[in-house]
């Protein structure tokens, strides 16, 4: 019946349906045949991804092979017209299928995808197809390095091609073979680019990119923040170079006090301790002439005090000690750089503020925030030369409990006795006679732990 419909399949054949209705029960031998007649019909007849998934789903593999055959590439790029149309082609098949359509369309891969994008490969990983190393060399590799090279052209592309590459030796010979046209057309150009694509990167590729990348690396690192996400992503040895590549734009890329403290800490938080000391020394000598502009408040004094050596620290303060009565204006200031002080260095301190220290520490917050975060060493020049001011803010028996209220034992001595001597207001106040008759009814207390307490900073202050 066939052989004599002939020529007229093309009118009674007009969708999908009517295919498999007429073909669905047929041996190959015959589909071939209708097929070759349909042949310029069937994008037409098949009209669209879904459809042809549905006849897929529907024939055999070996009803199929007619089918694909007679159509070729050029008419199957008719009906799977886009990486979407493959995408949602592939989802609704079963693996055997799935196979059967990558190794039949291989002619389409080239063409239609790889020349407009890099996704295809991801593809069909992502879709679950992992195909064999023969299938991948013969659609990535053999002839075809070009068109790949070609279609990579965003970060998120390339980076998902080296890390698929990874999975499949002979594609990472393809990887590594052509590393240096990926990484010059993979448009890293920002640090958000750069972490994108150098995250998911294994070890290996990681150095292999890096070798290449290094140059670029000071085009991509604009801002101390952009040094920091750059250095998150490297190696010990990868970090050494990209601070020695850093350096001599540092002083331009250091705006801000922040900025100084936050490449140190930056610096603190991923090298080894000899290595950041090192790298440390470096920074200070490159940043230290320009110290006092960029430390514009007393929490830029104290975030870069904090992160610095003792000897480091020393030098910081006596560039800044000129400018400390224009950054220091209120109890905050005041603290937020004293307590990585020495003693000594506090009695100078206050000797420049002495007239300003009674508004600065104005209130028993403030005098109490003073008590519960230096030690007993630190306080004592703060008493010594502005103790009469500070308590007289003593006024009763609630600021006298106040005052005390969280303060170590050794510190409330401290308070108790130095307020016994100053503040003579107080005699009055019963809990202060109270608290002072317990003093006297205790021991001595060692002289080492009367100057110890839990907020003394040791060696780590200026000197």
């Amino acid at each position: 019946m066939l052989d004599n419909i002939g020529e007229q399949l093309s009118d009674i054949v007009d969708s999908d349906v009517k295919l498999l209705n007429i073909i669905g029960y047929l041996p190959p031998e015959r589909i071939d045949k209708i097929c070759e007649v349909l042949r310029q019909d069937l994008p037409y007849i098949i009209e669209s991804a879904e459809k042809f998934c549905n006849i897929l789903n529907t024939l055999s593999v070996k009803q199929l092979a007619p089918m694909i055959h007679a159509m070729g590439d050029e008419l199957l790029s008719k009906i799977i017209k886009s990486d979407q149309d493959f995408n949602h082609t592939l989802a609704g098949l079963k693996e055997e299928k799935r196979q059967f359509l990558i190794k039949n369309c291989e002619g389409i891969l080239h063409q239609a995808y790889l020349k407009k994008d890099a996704k295809l490969f991801n593809t069909l990983i992502n879709q679950g197809v992992i195909p064999t190393p023969e299938t991948i060399k013969r659609i990535f590799y053999d002839g075809h390095i070009d068109v790949i090279e070609e279609g990579i052209t965003f970060p998120k592309d390339i980076m998902s091609f080296a890390k698929n590459t990874e999975k499949i030796t002979i594609t990472q010979r393809l990887f590594n073979e052509n590393i240096q046209h990926l990484c010059n057309t993979s448009n890293v150009t920002n640090v958000r680019n750069f972490a994108s694509f150098f995250k998911p990167l294994s070890k290996e590729v990681r150095t292999i990119v890096f070798k290449h990348m290094k140059p670029t690396l000071t085009e991509v690192i604009q801002s101390i923040f952009d040094f920091d996400v750059v250095l998150r992503t490297l190696s010990e040895k990868q970090r050494m170079e990209a601070f020695d590549l850093v350096k001599p734009q540092l002083t331009s890329i250091v705006r801000e006090g922040y900025d100084f403290y936050h490449f140190l800490v930056s610096l603190s938080a991923v090298q080894p301790t000899d290595v950041f000391e090192q790298q440390r020394a470096e920074a200070f000598a490159l940043i230290r002439p320009q110290l006092t502009e960029i430390i514009q408040s007393a929490d830029d004094f104290g975030n870069i005090l904090s992160i610095l050596s003792e000897k480091q620290r020393t030098e910081t303060f006596a560039l800044m000690e000129p400018q400390l009565t224009n950054i220091i204006k209120s109890n905050h200031d005041f603290l937020s750089f004293v307590h990585y002080l020495s003693p000594e260095k506090i009695a100078d301190v206050c000797g420049k503020l002495k007239q300003d220290l009674p508004n600065i520490i104005s209130s028993l917050d403030n005098f109490h925030d003073i008590l519960n975060h230096l030690s007993i060493k630190q306080l004592t020049p703060i008493i010594n030369i502005a103790g009469s001011d500070l308590f007289k803010l003593i006024q009763s028996d609630e600021d006298f409990n106040c005052i005390l209220d969280g303060l170590t034992e050794e510190k409330k001595r401290f308070v108790i006795k130095n307020n016994e001597s100053i503040n003579t207001t107080s005699q009055s106040f019963s809990d202060f006679k109270a608290s002072l008759q317990e003093l006297k009814n205790k021991e001595t207390p060692h002289p080492s732990e009367e100057i110890q307490d839990e907020n003394e900073p040791h060696s780590n202050n200026i000197k």
